[in-house]
């Protein structure tokens, strides 16, 4: 540009800071409280506990009397103070041996479907899925910020004093910025600044134009309230609030299906235990009952009820032993245990019924 050039750039200075000024601002962003604070501050007392991981209340801070200022046990898991423990963290570590089975008790069982389990893993992300949308309704009253900034140039023709005619260059800088957001009360605010230089005279002189302004407008009929224009993120955060809830409840139901299974399996094993001993007893009846009726004591035809008696306890034997495969089959797909491991190293659920 010929001419002066210390007003355009102490003119596009200007604009640069106004710029960075306002830009923290279009940074921000307006949080409305979600259905769950209007819970929360209704319910107030009457609330349940929230749950941890595995579906069991956590009493809060100091209802349970002194706190124990105590060292931790050796091999106790410390938490950095508040950091919430993580399900891993919450019991003993799973011993893991270089051969041999691996043993499994019915806490790590738990612990092990409510980190393993495929179908739990996908209820998670229900949540973070609902709550992108709700992002998307509450980013209608996000700040936005614009910006423009043009040149232009143009030869033009002029008549000198001599009578003689020359070309000069016209060069024309246009920055625009706006600021525009939208509030929940229908209320939108447009803040904008312009600055035009143009040097649209022969003699090299400048021409600065700048305007600053500021726009209010507020809706009365349509899109007026908060309660019109919140529905929607309402909505959004019930359905995120409702996909929390459904998530606790398949975990619930997950860990006593996985405790209902665990038992089972235990059960099944100590039939079997219980089965073996009935046909031993059953055989050792079988022969007496043969010796006697060898002897004469018996009429043949009473071995038939101890031959009866004998298959019956075999019978149930083979129920038993198809149960505990049934019930662990299943515990090993609630834990997502993977089948090389089962099938080389084997898995041993240990328990006893009381």
């Amino acid at each position: 540009m010929r001419g002066r050039t210390g007003e355009p750039r102490g003119v596009f200075c200007w604009l640069l800071v106004w710029l960075v000024a306002l830009w923290p601002a279009a940074c921000m962003r307006h949080r409305t409280a979600g259905p769950e604070a209007i819970a929360r501050s209704q319910s107030g007392k009457h609330r349940a506990p929230p749950a941890n991981a595995t579906g069991v209340a956590l009493k809060p801070t100091g209802a349970e009397g002194p706190r124990n200022t105590n060292a931790p046990a050796p091999g106790a898991t410390v938490v950095a103070p508040g950091k919430a423990p993580s399900v891993s963290e919450a019991v003993a570590p799973l011993p893991v041996a270089a051969q041999g089975p691996l043993r499994i008790s019915i806490t790590h069982a738990i612990v092990m479907a409510l980190e393993n389990n495929p179908e739990l893993a996908v209820e998670r992300l229900n949540p973070q899925i609902l709550d992108t949308y709700a992002e998307e309704e509450q980013a209608v009253f996000d700040p936005l910020l614009a910006a423009m900034l043009g040149h232009e140039r143009v030869r033009a023709e002029d008549l000198s004093s001599s009578g003689t005619w020359f070309d000069y260059p016209t060069d024309s800088v246009v920055g625009e910025a706006t600021l525009a957001k939208l509030f929940p009360t229908g209320t939108r605010l447009e803040l904008g600044a312009l600055t035009e230089v143009d040097d649209a005279s022969s003699d090299g002189k400048q021409l600065v134009a700048a305007r600053l302004g500021m726009t209010v407008s507020q809706a009365l009929l349509r899109g007026a309230g908060t309660q019109v224009n919140l529905a929607r993120v309402r909505e959004a955060r019930l359905d995120v609030l409702a996909s929390e809830y459904e998530v606790r409840g398949f975990t619930e139901a997950l860990v006593a299906l996985v405790e209902q299974t665990y038992w089972d399996y235990v059960l099944a094993r100590r039939q079997i235990e219980i089965y073996e001993g009935s046909i031993a007893l059953a055989l050792q009846l079988l022969q007496d009952v043969q010796q006697r009726a060898a002897a004469g004591a018996l009429a043949a035809s009473d071995m038939a009820a101890a031959e009866a008696e004998v298959a019956l306890r075999r019978q149930e034997l083979v129920d038993a032993r198809s149960d505990m495969a049934r019930a662990k089959a299943l515990l090993l797909g609630f834990l997502n245990v993977r089948r090389a491991v089962a099938e080389q190293r084997g898995v041993e659920f240990v328990g006893n019924l009381v």
